[in-house]
């Protein structure tokens, strides 16, 4: 019987340079295509050049554009004022119109008054 004779362990060099070449020239062009199809997004998503203008200075009556110039807190305390406005407006009696006799009832009692002629 012959003794098996072992192979040289060979490598290919060759073969795995040119794969890992070919998968990052593969990768570049990937990230190149994804770059300048994405670019118009990346301008739509950035919005007008109101940000831009502001920072000029050219905001305002001179450019034509309305500006909001409440403070917040003013914003915040009008709106806590209107709510308990409201709010009293609907748990107080008064008249909606005199002259036709409309009047307004709080709203417990007007929902205490439903209630009880659907259970009629």
């Amino acid at each position: 019987m012959s003794r098996p004779v072992q192979e040289e362990d060979l490598v290919p060099t060759r073969g795995l340079v040119l794969v890992m070449a070919a998968t990052i020239v593969l990768t570049l062009g990937c990230l190149l295509w994804v770059w300048l199809v994405m670019k118009p997004f990346e301008r739509a998503s950035r919005g007008s050049e109101a940000p831009l203008r502001a920072l000029r200075g050219e905001v305002g009556a001179a450019s034509q554009t309305p500006v909001d110039q409440t403070l917040f807190s003013e914003r915040q305390a009008y709106s806590a004022a209107r709510l308990r406005h409201q709010r009293g407006v609907l748990d107080s009696y008064g008249y909606v119109d005199k002259d036709k006799g409309i009047v307004r009832i709080p709203i417990r009692r007007a929902m205490e008054l439903v209630a009880k002629e659907a259970h009629k």
